[in-house]
């Protein structure tokens, strides 16, 4: 059989209704005629592995497999040798490319030729591709007389083409238990099973404990696709250092990473490693394994404390895509705090150029091209932070969150009855718009938002009347709906019978109302004004949250200096903070930690060109919200090549994590027009900088 044969029949054996030729001959792009061919084959095929021939009625074609023929189908399938599964020309390019990057030492042409059933020709002529292919990425293939080729270059990026061509063929969030089960699931079954024995020898259940254990000490959960990642790639440095191929990071990179405690959680997980594989791991490659703990997404969101900068792009980004849609989302804390956890992991992920696939791209194309395209303007800043370009994949993720904000927009709470589990593999976006979706149309109470690896544990110890996820999930002993993470029609219609309709009440029939009981019990002095009042009122959202400051309202006179002159950073630091401690917003505590925290991270508080943020935790001795800001007589640097010297000082200090939030996206704008900058700079007096903070037509 070919890969075609082997296509339709894993179409056939997976479908629950006999499929047409006419139907399978759009899917391939072939003739009716070759599709008919190819079933004959199949057929040949099943009889030598003595498993039930097709069924062939006027409905279409269909398999009779009973549950003792699979196990017999999977099992031939995955032992297929290649003579009887030939790889079309492109699966054999890269069927040659894994088989150099897994091998550790040389690899004849012949042994390629007579692995793939090809002639040597074929092989060089394939080997000539490869190279071309690889030049750009500075990866080369090494030919050595009377030995044969190797494939040479930098670890970091093989290693990188080695997860890209997997990650083509196996389903992401589920490609780890696909290759811990043997399982075949998919159509490049000769490819897949190329790739499920590079992995043999490998303990895939042991790396999954080492990254459970990495979310206790984390305290988070990995998105699917993120924990699915993780464990791949300890997996492929599992194999790369058996042979002698190891990561290599520079000193610089390696003492920044080690300062975070992922590398601390990385250095125990290396430790783990080591002795369950016999290996030595070496130091760069506990940093390589840091790199990806901090890119990795997670599904646990609002329990970090607030990072400047983090709170600096994600209002930008906010305020960049209320203006690109002419929408005002500044308002949303769900969608601030997404953005806020999901924007730390895609800095380290375009700082360290790793790489992550959305699968939901597809669909994010097909209903959303509109937001990506604004997206994509709108994370021009985040390009500027990192150096890096962000992806299509990447953008697909931040369109997710704005989608689920506008959803959340057009939609009042409404009661929710049923308790339901969502099961998500890709993280905090696409499960929020999935949630609000489901609030939207029925009546439900979303327990929680989980990946499908922490399911079982879940179920055991919270009860849920339904689970509804959007990858394949059994025996979790509830009922539980697949579902496309937007909620399609189709999606609508598999929830029906489980779930209430949402009783619709419009914000008229609720206007009416109150207008009929005030009709009633009072005597109305102006009807025109009662109804204008109480529509403002109706209209307002309810937010359970303390206070939201403006920004006008905490950065006043008593809090601003201007034109001061200060020895260094640290006493630009002190005497901005001092404002803080004189107006009781912050004990002198909270100035030390503020210093400390630049000494400890160093100066990533130098935010943009010539401004500096400096802040703390909250519990470090913060009162109450409010900011302070100082203009520098003389500038001064503060170790950050790329935005020194500092001129403006703002210190941020905030009780919780919630009430500064509308301040510091003002804050933002009013810094986003240079020509404000331009005037906080020159400004002589404390009474200047609070006209420009009012009169400023850039803040929201």
């Amino acid at each position: 059989m070919d890969s075609r044969c082997a296509q339709i029949l894993v179409q056939l054996r997976n479908s629950g209704v006999p499929i047409t030729v006419k139907q399978l001959s759009a899917d391939l792009h072939v003739s009716q005629r070759t599709v008919s061919y190819d079933l004959k084959k199949i057929d040949q095929f099943l009889i030598s592995e003595k498993l039930p021939k097709l069924i062939r009625t006027k409905a279409g074609i269909s398999t009779n497999f009973t549950a003792r023929h699979l196990p017999i189908l999977n099992y031939t399938l995955l032992r297929m040798d290649n003579y009887q599964y030939v790889l079309a020309p492109e699966e054999r390019k890269q069927y040659i490319l894994a088989d150099l990057i897994a091998n550790r030492n040389y690899t004849t042409i012949q042994q390629l030729a007579a692995e793939l059933c090809v002639s040597r020709n074929t092989i060089m002529s394939d080997l000539k591709e490869i190279r071309e292919y690889l030049g750009p990425f500075n990866i080369f293939i090494d030919s050595k007389k009377h030995e044969g080729v190797r494939i040479i270059g930098e670890e970091k990026r093989i290693r990188r083409i080695l997860f890209s061509i997997i990650s083509d063929h196996f389903q992401q969030e589920t490609m780890v238990q696909d290759i811990q089960n043997r399982v075949v699931n998919h159509k490049e079954l000769g490819l897949e099973k190329k790739f499920l024995n590079i992995f043999t020898d490998i303990d895939i259940h042991f790396i999954e404990k080492c990254i459970q254990a990495a979310e206790h000490e984390l305290n988070l959960l990995f998105s699917d696709t993120a924990y699915s990642g993780i464990v791949l790639h300890i997996a492929m440095a599992i194999k790369r250092i058996q042979g002698g191929k190891d990561i290599t990071i520079s000193a610089n990179e390696l003492e920044t990473l080690s300062k975070t405690r992922e590398f601390s959680v990385a250095s125990s997980i290396a430790g783990m490693l080591g002795k369950q594989f016999h290996l030595e791991i070496p130091m760069d490659e506990i940093g390589y394994i840091t790199v990806h703990l901090l890119g990795a997404s997670s599904i646990q969101n609002g329990n970090g404390p607030s990072n400047p900068k983090y709170e600096i792009l994600t209002q930008s980004i906010i305020g960049s895509m209320s203006r690109l849609l002419g929408n005002d989302l500044s308002g949303d804390r769900i969608l601030y705090q997404g953005l806020i956890d999901h924007i730390g992991p895609v800095l380290y992920r375009l700082q360290h150029d790793t790489q992550l696939r959305n699968p939901l791209m597809k669909e994010i194309r097909e209903n959303y091209q509109e937001l990506l395209t604004k997206m994509q303007a709108a994370l021009a800043p985040v390009e500027k932070f990192t150096g890096g370009k962000v992806t299509h994949d990447e953008a697909g993720y931040f369109v997710l969150h704005i989608a689920a904000a506008l959803e959340r927009k057009k939609q009042a709470i409404i009661q929710k009855t049923a308790n339901v589990l969502v099961i998500c593999s890709t993280g905090i976006g696409s499960s929020q718009i999935l949630s609000t979706r489901l609030q939207m149309i029925f009546n439900v109470h979303i327990v929680a938002c989980i990946g499908i690896h922490r399911a079982n544990d879940f179920l055991s110890r919270h009860p849920v009347d339904l689970v509804v996820s959007t990858i394949p999930a059994s025996h979790l002993g509830v009922e539980t709906i697949i579902v496309n993470p937007l909620l399609k029609e189709k999606d609508i219609h598999k929830l029906r019978p489980f779930l209430k309709p949402k009783r619709i009440r419009e914000d008229k029939q609720i206007y009416l109302k109150i207008m009929d009981v005030v009709t009633q019990n009072c005597r109305i002095i102006d009807e025109n004004k009662l109804r204008r009042e109480l529509k403002e009122v109706l209209d307002q959202p309810h937010e359970k949250e303390g206070k939201v400051l403006m920004l006008k309202e905490i950065l006043t006179k008593d809090v601003i200096q201007t034109q001061v002159r200060v020895s260094d950073w640290e006493d630009a630091i002190r005497q901005c903070g001092r404002l803080l401690v004189r107006s009781d917003i912050a004990d002198e505590s909270y100035v030390d930690a503020m210093v400390q925290s630049v000494k400890t991270i160093g100066p990533y508080i130098v935010v943009a060109p010539g401004i500096a943020m400096p802040h703390a935790r909250p519990e470090a001795g913060a009162k109450k919200t409010g900011f302070s800001l100082m203009t520098l007589s003389h500038p001064v640097p503060f170790g950050n090549k790329e935005n020194d010297p500092v001129v403006i000082v703002v210190c941020i200090c905030s009780a919780d994590h919630t009430s500064h939030i509308k301040a510091l996206s003002e804050l933002v704008n009013l810094f986003g027009d240079e020509e404000n900058v331009q005037k906080i700079k020159s400004a002589a007096t404390p009474e200047e900088v609070v006209n420009i903070i009012q009169n400023s037509s850039n803040i929201i």
